[in-house]
């Protein structure tokens, strides 16, 4: 028997009960429960339609709240929440909480896919629950373990799109009839989940039909307001902005404010913005020396800082930031699911109205309508490097010059003079495959019987030839300015008989080639002993690393081996610059480092690792343990392993072996 006790399985659940409370043929879990069943299922039905009943007095905004303490009277237990999932993501967010000890329950406000008990619960598709939490290791919550709480049960919410978050119960009793728990707590997710679907996403989602078509007639400084103060509204915030970047990345382009908005809050530009890199809405409260370093800055006293990503198809358009006062949201994460839910469906709209306009110099807008030009910095010219508020990089190029910039990390993108080139502006698909292929090629020529195999692998040879003039000519169409009076003689797109090829003196820039480019500086400069500078390029060259390869088409064989070696190039980089940053005790950093890391590839051991052995040297073990459930369902589920004993030695050491 082990320490956590027997499982047994109630219905569809799975369900802990400790040693000490089994007994032959007996449990917590069996004994006269039939006629108490038949029972509690009257009661059952008639406090639901009383529920039922008093809903129609409830205003919206609190129909969820009403239904947790429902919940908690009727099973007279101590606390309830709610966790949500994240639009497009597999994080579980704390959105609603009910009932006591409310700090302790937000130790840790976010789960993945897999991780502590509504990670598991996303993943699995099945309620679980325990009546020895302080013995469940699956239970991540260390605080609500030293306030006594015994019993749990976590049960999910099922939407239109399937699980829409889960629905928690927790109590420091242990004669909890966990039969009836789970089939209220099934009665009252109907009722959670209809209301969320109906006002949280829903409604909420579908007042962005008029604000666009309203503001687009306005242009992007309006639009920006309009969407910034819906999202307050959604929030309650207090004050609010908006960071609208420019179309080439190099920095922010609007500034919408809104409210008494406080602006020390403001990414450093050596660091990338957390809810940028992750793709994930943030909340912050509390020590600042729980935010993240881009983050603590902070010299006034919000309350709650909230971080909204404005991402499109990869691409970071801009970045909400809401703050609030004394009165923030509580839980701090509330909300934060459904602003992102509301961000995510407008980066879109907010890129193509932002692309529409002619360029202009930087501003800065506040909710009375007042705008003035960024201020330039004394002794800074328009073609000095700008830092990126996305991702830490930093990019110099002429804004007046005519040129190109391919984007090949993550989706696809391609600017022309800074203005986006829509894909489905270019008359022939294949046009662009080709471009892909020249731009990873780098000024080595591509032949025809290469263009050929990745287009047409079993065409005609006879019919190739003509293809490819087709594909050239819409993709010179596309791109080319001519020389004047020389309509032939092309900038970009030359050629050497039937080898094609990207001119490298042309005017253009490629993520990947940076990333190329300031890796090789970063080996060069590692070999000469000059690590500090080492450092520096390789943290630009992993800035610039902002998904796989053309990750927009992950079937693609062409580019199957370089997508592979540039990944594990970006991982080499990371684990290089995390090393680094901890033997210089610059530990925050480089736990950030390893988090990125294992986005681009969870299987990677070394790497789990590295962020275990580093949240360790920080004294933050109780994340450090986190890590390493982590690392061990994944290696379970995936590749079918257990972590390696230096692994598990980091955290329980030497001679030690899990209970």
């Amino acid at each position: 028997m082990t320490a956590r006790g027997l499982q047994r399985s109630v219905g569809k659940m799975r369900v802990t009960v400790p040693d000490s409370e089994l007994q032959t043929g007996s449990s917590v879990l069996t004994g006269p429960r039939d006629v108490a069943t038949r029972f509690d299922f009257g009661q059952d039905l008639a406090a639901l339609g009383a529920l039922t009943a008093e809903m129609g007095s409830v205003p919206v905004g609190d129909q969820t709240d009403r239904v947790l303490d429902w919940t908690r009277k009727e099973l007279d237990v101590e606390a309830s929440e709610i966790f949500l999932r994240e639009p497009g993501g597999q994080d579980m967010l704390l959105s609603y909480f009910r009932g006591e000890c409310e700090s302790a329950f937000s130790e840790v406000t976010r789960f993945h896919i897999g991780q502590g008990y509504p990670g598991l619960v996303l993943a699995n598709g099945e309620s679980i629950g325990t009546f020895d939490l302080r013995g469940d290791d699956r239970y991540l919550r260390e605080r609500v373990k030293a306030e006594v709480f015994r019993t749990y049960l976590c049960v999910p919410l099922h939407g239109s799109d399937g699980i829409i978050g889960v629905l928690n119960l927790a109590s420091r009793r242990t004669d909890l009839d966990i039969e009836r728990a789970e089939r209220l707590l099934n009665s009252a997710g109907a009722f959670v989940s209809s209301i969320l679907e109906a006002t949280s996403f829903r409604t909420q989602l579908a007042v962005m039909t008029p604000i666009t078509e309203m503001s687009i007639g306005g242009g992007i400084d309006d639009l920006s307001l309009k969407l910034l103060e819906h999202m307050m509204a959604v929030g309650d915030a207090s004050a609010g902005q908006l960071r609208l970047f420019c179309p080439d990345g190099s920095g922010p382009q609007l500034r919408i404010t809104s409210g008494a908005y406080r602006d020390e809050l403001r990414p450093e530009d050596s660091l990338p913005c957390p809810a940028l890199t992750g793709e994930s809405g943030m909340a912050m409260s509390g020590a600042r020396d729980h935010w993240p370093p881009q983050c603590r800055h902070v010299t006034s006293n919000p309350d709650v800082v909230q971080c909204l990503p404005l991402i499109y198809q990869g691409d970071p358009v801009g970045l909400v930031q809401l703050q609030y006062e004394s009165s923030g949201p509580r839980p701090a994460t509330k909300h934060v699911a459904v602003l992102h839910a509301i961000a995510a469906r407008m980066a879109g709209v907010l890129m193509r109205v932002r692309d529409a306009e002619p360029p202009r110099p930087a501003t800065i807008r506040s909710s009375n309508g007042s705008l003035a030009q960024n201020p330039q910095p004394a002794g800074k010219s328009a073609i000095d490097p700008v830092p990126n508020l996305a991702f830490g990089r930093t990019i110099s190029k002429d804004p007046v010059a005519p040129g190109l910039d391919v984007r090949c990390f993550g989706p696809f993108g391609l600017f022309k003079d800074g203005h986006r080139i829509a894909p489905g502006s270019v008359q022939r698909r294949g046009a662009l495959t080709l471009l892909k292929m020249f731009v990873v090629n780098e000024g080595h020529t591509v032949t025809r019987d290469v263009m050929a195999e990745a287009l047409w692998p079993d065409a005609d040879p006879d019919v190739i030839a003509n293809r490819i003039y087709v594909l050239i000519h819409a993709l010179r169409r596309a791109i080319e300015n001519p020389e004047p009076g020389n309509s032939k003689k092309w900038i970009f797109i030359q050629n050497d008989g039937d080898r094609y090829y990207l001119n490298p003196d042309a005017p253009y820039r490629s993520d990947i080639g940076d990333f190329r480019s300031l890796v090789s500086k970063g080996d060069q400069l590692e070999a000469r002993g000059r690590s500090s500078e080492a450092v520096e390029s390789y943290q630009s060259a992993f800035g610039l690393y902002t998904g796989d390869l053309f990750e927009d088409e992950p079937y693609a064989e062409w580019c199957w081996a370089e997508r592979e070696h540039l990944r594990e190039t970006a991982l080499n980089v990371a684990i290089k610059l995390a090393a680094q940053h901890a033997r210089r005790g610059e530990l925050d950093a480089s736990i950030n480092l390893y988090r990125r890391a294992l986005r681009i590839d969870s299987l990677r051991e070394e790497i789990h690792r590295g962020l275990i052995s580093t949240l360790m040297s920080a004294n933050r073990r109780a994340e450090a343990v986190r890590q390493y459930d982590v690392c061990s369902v994944v290696l379970s589920r995936e590749l079918g392993v257990d972590p390696l004993p230096e692994t598990r030695r980091l955290v329980y050491g030497p001679g030690l072996t899990r209970q």
